[in-house]
């Protein structure tokens, strides 16, 4: 297999498979248009974030949520997991 990029020729000895190696690396669906409410809505009802107020139970996550704010277009998936870093990385600095 072989392609050419400007004026170089790239060869591989055997095919590279294009598809994707886990659902969470599939492109993005642009499609889908979500609110900020919604996607925080939806983590905190997954079994990561029990398990992370679980293991941090000397901390409390309150939610205080505006109703105005604007629609967001992306990967659920990926929209939940960035939301769930940032709480988490804040438990986290906040149990040291």
């Amino acid at each position: 297999m072989s392609t050419t990029i400007g004026d170089r020729r790239i060869s591989c000895r055997s095919p590279v498979s294009l598809e994707p190696v886990a659902p969470e690396v599939l492109p993005f669906e642009i499609g889908n248009t979500l609110t900020a409410n919604k996607i925080i809505a939806d983590l905190l009802a997954t079994p990561e974030f029990d398990k992370l107020v679980a293991y941090h139970s000397n901390v409390v996550v309150k939610t205080d949520l505006a109703k105005d704010l604007l629609n967001v277009s992306g990967s659920p998936v990926h929209l939940e997991k960035t939301v769930l870093n940032l709480v988490s990385n804040e438990v986290e600095a906040g149990t040291k």
